[in-house]
């Protein structure tokens, strides 16, 4: 006879713990993806001022490393830790707080079991709606981040910040720009939240729902995702 698999949740309680994780751990992949960020942030400010000048990902990435060395690939790492801190923290950690709001019995994605999986239209509301709050807490960091990738010795002259670091940047923004400019592009920056997250939060819902409360074709499931 199979055995039966015990999945064990806290249902229903959403924690200090869970907000922490929900922070941590995309904040641990900007140890994998800053590079990436640094050049894309460099890239999208190249070409300003200049006509019929092609930019590619290996030239910018090129360019980098030899003026930078390997150290410019990570350049402002202390605030994209922060940024994917501050965004996460919120757009992660108040997915099922919320969803306990718009759906009846719903605690956390094991309680689908007795509930029923929340419709698409609740988890892309929710999704959404976390992708903003996240995004207006997190938007400071945001633009501190893409200050600092986008100065040092091979980036634009127009973008060459004079930032020590997170806490000086936050310091001069608030002096010079007043407490609105640490908010500069926030309304782009939530609508991008807001889509990313209906999204992924709402599949993300599903599919771990699916785990729980139906683990012996949570294989199955995987390997049709593949």
């Amino acid at each position: 006879m199979k055995p039966k698999v015990v999945i064990k949740t806290r249902a229903g309680k959403t924690s200090a713990y869970d907000f922490l994780c929900a922070g941590l751990a995309p904040s641990l992949s900007i140890l994998v993806t800053s590079p990436i960020d640094v050049v894309k942030a460099r890239m999208q400010t190249a070409g300003e001022g200049l006509k019929d000048r092609s930019v590619s990902t290996r030239s910018v990435m090129v360019d980098l490393i030899r003026k930078e060395g390997l150290s410019g690939c990570y350049r402002g790492i202390g605030a994209s830790v922060l940024r994917e801190a501050s965004l996460n923290v919120m757009r992660l950690g108040l997915f099922d707080p919320i969803m306990s709001l718009m759906h009846n019995g719903y605690r956390d994605m094991a309680s689908t079991s007795e509930t029923g999986l929340p419709p698409l239209y609740k988890r892309l509301i929710c999704g959404s709606l976390c992708g903003v709050i996240g995004s207006v807490a997190a938007n400071p960091m945001e633009l501190i981040k893409c200050r600092i990738q986008c100065s040092g010795e091979g980036a634009t002259a127009s973008h060459m910040y004079d930032y020590k670091g997170p806490l000086d940047a936050f310091q001069k923004i608030l002096a010079e720009e007043g407490v609105r400019g640490l908010w500069q592009g926030a309304g782009v920056f939530a609508l991008r939240n807001a889509a990313g997250s209906a999204a992924n939060l709402s599949t993300f819902c599903a599919l771990k729902a699916q785990a729980l409360n139906h683990h012996d074709d949570s294989i199955q499931v995987i390997l049709v995702i593949l």
